[in-house]
């Protein structure tokens, strides 16, 4: 469910927006993982540079 997040560009890993928030998880085999639930208007990113 969600579409592909376009800064990481990763088929497996999919982000959907509840209210002002993007909560971002990832398909790994059958199962999918929530990575993070951040604020829609954190850069994303900048986040994953450090």
């Amino acid at each position: 469910m969600g579409r592909i997040v376009p800064e990481l560009e990763d088929p497996n890993i999919r982000v959907i927006f509840v209210y002002s928030y993007r909560v971002i998880d990832e398909i790994a085999g059958e199962e999918i993982q929530i990575q993070t639930v951040i604020h829609g208007k954190r850069d994303l990113e900048k986040l994953f540079q450090h």
